[in-house]
């Protein structure tokens, strides 16, 4: 397949799961956020688990859409297309990276930055606990980086040497300020053989709301297209 005719693809698709991508001319549409009923639940469930006071916290910060904008611009010095998606909870951000003329070496050093800059984005997640001293609890931050190449024998060697250097995830209180998961993981594209490989993601198989990976990623992301 044509990198191309999957780029269309992945945007076509992952707009149907609504995420919400920066154009060329720097445009985004509002992402859509949690409906006020399941916040409503969430803020119920916090309750259960923490009293009054951290219910009263549960919600969406007051980071303003053009601070999204910046944020989103900044990430795409490391990538060719980004979105996101806001709806499930946590702060999903959708990266494309052409691999082809990328050393494996230089793949790993971009995927820390962008996990490094991948900590602005947990301001936009929802949050389920607020803590003015170490940070609010939130549900998560997850990066994925949709690493493409054009040649099965390229895809296999980043799979096999480099993959697992590139996964990075991030815990701690201090570093991250108590803000919940932060995750950055690739799927590897092999154009030649019409496959993705998720790597390091099998552990999110119990975090449904994090946009997981799902088999039907392959087939809609190689769907043929009408010429």
């Amino acid at each position: 397949m044509q990198k191309i005719d999957f780029a269309k693809n992945l945007f076509e698709y992952s707009k149907g799961e609504n995420f919400s991508f920066l154009s060329a001319d720097q445009h985004l549409d509002d992402p859509k956020r949690l409906s006020g009923g399941k916040q409503a639940f969430a803020a119920a469930l916090a309750g259960i688990g923490g009293g009054i006071i951290w219910a009263s916290g549960v919600g969406y910060s007051a980071a303003k859409k053009g601070e999204l904008v910046n944020d989103m611009q900044r990430m795409s010095e490391y990538c060719d297309l980004i979105g996101i998606k806001l709806d499930t909870g946590p702060a999903i951000v959708r990266m494309i990276v052409d691999g082809d003329e990328i050393t494996g070496e230089s793949l790993v050093g971009r995927f820390a930055m962008i996990s490094e800059r991948g900590l602005t984005f947990r301001k936009y997640s929802f949050v389920i606990m607020r803590n003015w001293i170490y940070g609010d609890r939130t549900s998560g931050t997850f990066l994925q980086v949709v690493t493409v190449f054009s040649s099965h024998k390229k895809a296999r060697e980043f799979i096999q040497t480099y993959a697992e250097k590139c996964l990075h995830k991030t815990l701690g209180m201090f570093k991250n300020r108590g803000g919940g998961l932060l995750a950055t993981y690739p799927w590897v594209v092999d154009l030649e053989d019409e496959e993705v490989t998720p790597v390091g993601t099998k552990w999110l198989g119990v975090l449904p709301q994090t946009g997981m990976f799902s088999d039907k990623y392959k087939t809609e992301f190689f769907r043929k297209r009408a010429i």
